[in-house]
Order: structure tokens, then C-alpha cells, then sequence
């Protein structure tokens, strides 16, 4: 494996959980615990220009696909949360400079900034030491936006109850002055919501496309072309 594989693959990694990434760089046979290794790249392979694109028709599509769908995916989240979930402020509790509320959802983006800059971090990170043929059938690159709608709406509406109780109950205890009070109201609310946020994520990981984690996974045990 070159020495800057971990490097590289960590630029593209922004999006994955760390049991993703640990996962991964086990995958390549570097362990996760271990320091990033010395830059001087001096004796690293390179791939020949025939190999780099015989590895490039093979990751370019999926890549493409799996990032587009990732966009589509990530929007589609945020419209959703954006049009189900009430704004942050209707149900929030203020005294004087504290301000006290249930969180709300934030999910981190599944696709990069742009996936022509992640191809050709992709070029380094594929294997230079020969031709390599690569199994990507684990990575999904389409999902139901009905499914994932479904899902944002239930959501919402389990974070509108657990809000509107916060403030019903709170908002006497705002009229007495008792912010003690609305401060454990609201500490109550955060264990409520820690449950719901989890959930959100885990139905959405599954009514989603993929994360990077299968297209990396596959990038990095690749099959030797005999």
C-alpha cells in the first residue's frame, strides 16, 4: 500500500464516521492507531498511465454515481427538515441572556464539495503497483425520496411533541422568573432528544445511499489482475 494512502484517503473521509474510517484503513491493512507515516515519498510506486486508467474505468462511474446520488440525497434531507420541522425559535425559552430549547437535527452531508477534485485525489489513492480489478456491487447509489421524505416527517413531528411540551411546560416557570427550573426542563428535553436524533440518523443511513465507507472498502482490496 503507498505511503500516502491514508493521507489521501483521509482528505475524501470528511463525511464518514470514525468507525468508518477505522474501518477502512484496516480494510488496507494500516492500523488505525498508528501514526500517519513519514511524507518522503521518494521510493513509492507509481502507476503507469495505462494501469492508472484501467483502475479509472472502473471507479469513475461508480463514483460519479454514488456522489450524485449522494447530492440528491443531502438536499432532499435538507429541504425536508427545513419544511417539517418548526423553526428553532417557536418553541425556545428566553431569560434575559439564557436561552434555553430542544436541539434540532443536523446531519452531516454525505456527498464532498465536489467530486471532480475527489477523482483525482481517487487517482492516488487506487493501487500503483499493477492492475487491480474491483468489486463496487456493495455501494448504492440510488434511494426512495419517498422513503427518506416518510422518515424526516416522522421525525419532525416526534421533535414537535417533545418541543411543544418543553415550552408548555416551561413557559410558566419563564413567567416566575425560574430559570433553575426551565434549565432542568430543559436538560429533561436533551435526554428525550438524543434517542430521536439517533434514530433519525440510523433510518435515514438505511433509506440513503451509501456512505464512502463500501466504495472505499472495495477501492482498497481490490483483486490482482493475473
Amino acid at each position: 500500500m503507498r505511503p500516502s494512502f491514508r493521507a489521501d484517503f483521509e482528505k475524501l473521509a470528511a463525511a464518514m464516521s470514525s468507525e468508518e474510517v477505522r474501518a477502512v484503513l484496516a480494510s488496507a491493512g494500516i492500523d488505525p492507531n498508528s501514526p500517519p507515516p513519514p511524507k518522503d515519498e521518494s521510493d513509492a510506486v507509481v502507476a503507469t498511465a495505462d494501469v492508472a486508467e484501467y483502475h479509472r474505468k472502473q471507479y469513475e462511474p461508480v463514483y460519479r454515481a454514488s456522489w450524485n446520488a449522494q447530492k440528491a440525497f443531502d438536499d432532499l434531507v435538507e429541504a425536508q427538515l427545513e419544511a417539517k420541522c418548526p423553526d428553532r425559535h417557536r418553541y425556545a425559552i428566553v431569560m434575559g441572556a439564557a436561552r434555553y430549547e430542544v436541539p434540532q437535527f443536523s446531519l452531516v452531508p454525505l456527498a464532498s464539495a465536489n467530486a471532480d477534485n475527489d477523482l483525482k485525489i481517487l487517482a492516488g489513492i487506487a493501487p500503483q503497483d499493477g492492475r487491480y480489478d474491483f468489486d463496487f456491487s456493495g455501494v448504492k447509489t440510488s434511494f426512495d425520496p419517498a422513503a427518506v421524505t416518510a422518515v424526516i416527517a416522522q421525525a419532525c413531528e416526534a421533535w414537535t411533541a417533545l418541543a411543544a411540551e418543553f415550552h408548555a411546560r416551561a413557559k410558566p416557570l419563564q413567567d416566575a422568573g425560574n430559570g433553575q427550573a426551565v434549565g432542568d426542563l430543559e436538560r429533561t428535553a436533551h435526554a428525550k432528544f438524543y434517542p430521536l436524533a439517533e434514530k433519525l440518523e440510523t433510518e435515514l443511513k438505511a433509506a440513503g445511499p451509501s456512505s464512502n465507507e463500501p466504495f472505499f472498502l472495495a477501492l482498497a482490496n481490490g483483486t490482482p489482475v493475473r
